[in-house]
């Protein structure tokens, strides 16, 4: 990465991963639990943020798309434990 002017700052990342997570938690209160993420087919996580945003481009629909993109690492996580158990 070059050291220039362009480069976001830290605080800057840290605002956005933080509604990143703010988002996932809401949809975890709106009943898109860990159980739930668990119970959708491979993948399913991958194409919804994808089609999210189809012709999309507003930063909040990114945001939403960041999260639901965090809810499918965090079930890839959750399948690795079970399966090196």
């Amino acid at each position: 990465m070059s050291n220039d002017n362009r480069m976001v700052p830290r605080d800057a990342i840290n605002t956005i991963l933080s509604e990143i997570v703010a988002e996932r938690e809401r949809q975890i209160a709106k009943g898109h639990t860990a159980e739930h993420d668990d119970g959708l087919p491979a993948l399913e996580l991958r194409h919804k943020a994808r089609n999210w945003l189809a012709g999309k481009a507003s930063r909040q629909e990114l945001i939403e798309a960041a999260a639901l993109l965090l809810a499918e690492i965090q079930r890839v996580d959750r399948a690795r434990l079970v399966q090196d158990s």
